[in-house]
């Protein structure tokens, strides 16, 4: 056996051990799925782990640890978070006892699961797969083989399927990724084009510095604490503690059903009271990004968010649906902001953005609700 190939199987016995993963034996030997790596990968393998965060998907779980366990990067641990769920899905985890950690909580939330499983696992990068979700089988090799040291996070888009696995041909976000130094362009709009959950990968330097996340909210508003989702605040973050890598294929997949919020704009069932929701979530977003950049001595405009196409798409949305502030003279002052901001728009050109708008479409961050 050659020299390279004994040293990797060395390194990935050590990482293995390291994160309290199960080896797999076959007669006796160390078993590794068969794959061609490029010598670099071999002599300094990078550890990647997959965080699966699951409640109440028994249904979906098995797929996205198979997707997790299936990767042709060899140097990969997987971490299933049960929390708390109440139908199937402990004894569908307990079937992948051998080859992952388990860990069962009780319902703390997806903030509190991603926090246990970040403190659980020992890769250099980080990953944290919704149970409801897919990653394709080469994606962990391709992000590794991409990664620069300078990054916070590589994102890449996800395809989106359906609840029985089936695609529907479209990708979310529908438009380009924002990648390189966003914080420019977070603390000049309030957002940049970036993946949910799913499709994301953190470098653990970074996740460091801002885990574990608040489980219960920050103070917003009137001092009162909001929760705000584990993937706005990763993301957000991560502007402002590296540059962004982005593939703009998709390696991964989406899941659409109805019992997720984007089950219910793709089928054009969402009413004024999720569209309030989301204009929240976006004003919770808000005071995420003024808070880091007054810890980090950064001038921001407070009313940023409010000339952004995304949020203006949401307000037009309100006032279709006979929210506050209804009325076609409201309309269209909020159409012309939101043409004007379009125009502004380095992600897309002025003519697809009205698309958008004509479709009468409106975005979650930045994939797109259909209304």
């Amino acid at each position: 056996m050659g020299h390279l190939a004994i040293h990797a199987i060395t390194q990935a016995t050590m990482f293995f051990n390291q994160a309290q993963v199960p080896v797999f034996k076959e007669a006796g030997r160390l078993v590794m799925r068969a794959r061609s790596l490029p010598s670099s990968e071999l002599e300094t393998p990078t550890r990647v782990s997959i965080i699966i965060s699951n409640y109440n998907y028994g249904r979906f779980v098995e797929a996205a640890i198979n997707s997790a366990l299936s990767q042709t990067y060899p140097y990969c641990e997987v971490i299933v978070v049960d929390d708390g769920s109440t139908d199937q899905s402990r004894d569908v985890i307990r079937k992948f006892e051998s080859r992952t950690v388990i860990i069962l909580q009780n319902n703390c939330g997806q903030s509190a699961a991603l926090n246990k499983g970040f403190a659980q696992c020992s890769g250099d990068l980080v990953a944290f797969l919704d149970s409801d979700d897919l990653l394709d089988t080469d994606a962990i090799r391709r992000i590794v083989l991409a990664w620069k040291p300078d990054y916070s996070k590589i994102q890449f888009p996800l395809r989106i399927i359906d609840a029985e696995g089936v695609p529907n041909g479209l990708v979310m976000p529908t438009v380009a990724l924002s990648e390189g130094d966003v914080r420019s362009e977070l603390l000049s709009t309030g957002y940049y084009i970036t993946s949910p959950t799913s499709g994301n990968v953190f470098s653990r330097a970074f996740l460091s510095r801002v885990m574990p996340m608040p489980e219960k909210g920050f103070p917003h508003g009137n001092g009162q604490e909001c929760a705000l989702p584990g993937d706005s605040y990763l993301s957000i973050h991560a502007a402002f503690w590296g540059n962004i890598g982005s593939f703009q294929r998709a390696l991964g997949a989406y899941r659409v059903h109805g019992t997720n919020m984007s089950g219910a704009a793709i089928t054009r069932r969402v009413n004024l009271a999720q569209v309030e929701k989301l204009i929240g979530h976006g004003l919770r977003q808000q005071d995420l990004i003024r808070r880091i950049a007054g810890e980090m001595d950064i001038q921001i405009d407070p009313h940023v968010l409010e000339s952004h196409w995304f949020y203006l798409k949401l307000l037009m949305a309100r006032q279709k649906l006979g929210g506050p502030h209804s009325g076609t003279s409201s309309l269209w002052r909020t159409g012309a902001l939101f043409i004007r901001s379009v125009s502004h728009s380095c992600h897309m050109s002025t003519t697809r953005d009205l698309c958008h708008c004509s479709s009468k479409t409106v975005s979650r961050n930045c994939y797109f609700l259909r209304f």
